[in-house]
């Protein structure tokens, strides 16, 4: 049963009272105004939380994402696009961080391939950073530094183990996998790549690979196995095919 009932508010003064009798209590609806007010400021603070908390969060995950200091700051507006190529490229990486979360669904990675210095790295760390922008967690590491940090597992005195590192690899959500191909590629390090690559490709969690090799010497060095996952789900070759900028 409802009854409404005419009353003074001290704020917005008068309105109309509405008692509801719910499971034998009276439950009042007061000043509609004052309710509204309450609300707002109620979801208003709840928001500035949310927000602090998301500033806090991808702070801690720019700090733990392995991202060389170097190019911790590395952003799309801060990488010069001074030819054809490197537009191109520059368009292919801010579109695939824009599309992040489509990205993620379909697990679609990146290679890019060239030579040093033609900004590979800056544009791979860029899209990371995005995407931690989005307190998303992101890691970078070398092909060099995941096989030590395996390798060393092995000694009696780590307290980690194989089988967690390769989880962590596998796991988050983008890794950035820099200098495929630098290493001597014994078919030790192949198969731990491939169990990384194949893991991550299994959890449809992207990954982008950035390797001095061409796409011959590539396949060669992954195996066709893995370069045929990295198209799976859209993935793309970027070649950077001009000179060092570093001169």
């Amino acid at each position: 049963m409802e009854v409404s009932e005419k009353q003074m508010c001290p704020t917005h003064g008068e309105y109309v009272e509405q008692k509801l009798m719910v499971a034998g209590r009276v439950m009042y609806r007061r000043c509609p105004t004052c309710n509204s007010e309450y609300h707002k400021a109620k979801e208003a603070t709840e928001a500035k939380a949310e927000a602090a908390r998301k500033v806090e969060l991808t702070k801690c995950l720019h700090e733990s994402s392995l991202i060389p200091k170097r190019f911790k700051s590395c952003s799309f507006e801060n990488f010069i696009a001074s030819n054809e190529g490197q537009t191109k490229a520059l368009a292919t990486a801010k579109a695939y961080a824009d599309s992040w979360e489509q990205m993620q669904d379909r697990g679609s990675g990146l290679i890019f391939s060239g030579k040093a210095g033609t900004g590979k790295t800056h544009l791979a760390c860029a899209i990371a950073n995005a995407v931690i922008d989005l307190a998303i967690p992101a890691k970078f590491t070398t092909v060099t530094n995941m096989m030590r940090a395996i390798k060393e597992t092995y000694s009696k005195d780590s307290d980690d183990s194989e089988s967690k590192v390769l989880q962590r690899l596998s796991d988050v959500p983008l890794l950035v996998l820099d200098e495929a191909g630098m290493d001597y590629g014994t078919d030790f390090n192949k198969t731990l790549l491939f169990d990384v690559l194949n893991s991550r490709y299994e959890n449809v969690n992207p990954t982008i690979i950035l390797t001095n090799l061409d796409a011959t010497a590539l396949k060669e060095y992954l195996g066709e196995r893995v370069v045929d996952r990295m198209r799976d789900g859209g993935g793309k070759l970027v070649t950077f095919n001009w000179e060092s900028q570093r001169k």
